[in-house]
Parts: C-alpha cells; sequence; structure tokens
C-alpha cells in the first residue's frame, strides 16, 4: 500500500510540474492576444485567460497614467524553447499587457533572459505559419544592441507593429517583443 501511494506522489509531482512548464507557442499567443479585425484598435483585458499564462492579478492595475496586467509564461518560438537563468530552466516569459483606459489594452510586451543568442526576425519565430510581414527599419546600435520593426498581419486579425530586440551586456541577454495596435504609437518608439 505504502508502495503504490509513494507511487502514485512521484506520478502526480511529475505530472504537476510538467504541466506547469507547458510551453504557449509564441504564434498562437499572438493570435490570442492580437484584436481580430472587426474589432476597435484595443483588445478586452480578458481576452487571454488562457491557463499557460500565470496572470498576477485577474484585474488591469493602475500603473501611473495607465493600466497593466501583467503575467508570465513558458513560450516556445518555431517549436524551439530557450532555457534561463543559472538554473538552465526553461525560460517563463514576462508578458505586459497595458492600456489607457480600464476598457481595454491597446500594446503589450514579452520579455525574457535567455541564456543563449536568439534570432528574434519575426520570420524566423514563426516560422512556417501564414501572416504576411514587411520589415519597416532595423537598427544596431553596435553588436550589443539590435532592433527590427515590422508591421504584421495574421489571419483573421487587426494589423499591428512589432518590435523585436535584444541587447547583452557582460551579465545578461534581455530578448524583447512589442506589439502595437496604433501605428503612431509604433513610429513613436522609432523616432526615440
Amino acid at each position: 500500500m505504502k508502495h503504490s501511494l509513494l507511487i502514485f506522489s512521484l506520478a502526480f509531482i511529475a505530472l504537476s510540474a510538467n504541466a506547469q512548464t507547458k510551453a504557449i507557442d509564441f504564434y498562437s499567443l499572438l493570435q490570442s492576444l492580437i484584436p481580430n479585425e472587426t474589432s476597435s484598435l484595443v483588445a478586452n483585458w480578458n481576452t487571454n485567460n488562457s491557463t499557460s499564462i500565470k496572470w498576477q492579478s485577474p484585474t488591469p492595475q493602475k500603473m501611473g497614467l495607465s493600466f497593466a496586467k501583467n503575467g508570465k509564461a513558458a513560450i516556445s518560438f518555431n517549436g524551439a524553447t530557450y532555457k534561463c537563468g543559472d538554473a538552465n530552466k526553461p525560460c517563463n516569459w514576462e508578458i505586459s499587457l497595458s492600456g489607457k483606459t480600464m476598457s481595454g489594452y491597446s500594446e503589450f510586451e514579452i520579455n525574457g533572459y535567455p541564456t543563449s543568442e536568439v534570432d528574434v526576425s519575426l520570420d524566423k519565430l514563426f516560422g512556417k505559419k501564414q501572416y504576411e510581414l514587411k520589415l519597416l527599419k532595423t537598427d544596431n546600435e553596435g553588436a550589443l544592441t539590435r532592433f527590427s520593426f515590422y508591421e504584421i498581419k495574421l489571419p483573421g486579425k487587426n494589423t499591428v507593429w512589432i518590435m523585436t530586440g535584444i541587447s547583452s551586456d557582460d551579465n545578461a541577454l534581455l530578448m524583447n517583443i512589442s506589439c502595437f495596435f496604433n501605428k503612431k504609437e509604433m513610429e513613436e518608439r522609432m523616432a526615440n
């Protein structure tokens, strides 16, 4: 009886650990966060209630003059996952939705600290998935910081503008993906 209970307990722990690290596909994550074609440029805060994202709070929180909803998730990019930190465990990517009102969010950001270099060009991150992509600008600020700005259209979704970036120093590597529902907000970011 003790032996059966021990085996059951170990199996439950293993299944629980595996469920916690199940990665959501990056393309699928974007599809769930970007408004549909017939929607406005603001998405409902509850658009993505995926169990893959562990939200800090079920509702957005006031952050200065705007609102934000923050969470973490394991994300795969074109089938690949990346390791983070000294423990070399799969990355728990930070996801932040932000908007000017409680009615919804108008941009989101995904940040991670992978231990190895990641090619952040969207064609590499999407692979053979269906999308229309236009590279607007690439900005290499030396070997340590690179940004690319895109206009992108996923099937059935509004056109959005995405900035991908990677920066590094002696101690860390930061990967950033910012998505804007409004072209003007993207252009302001490109000018900086």
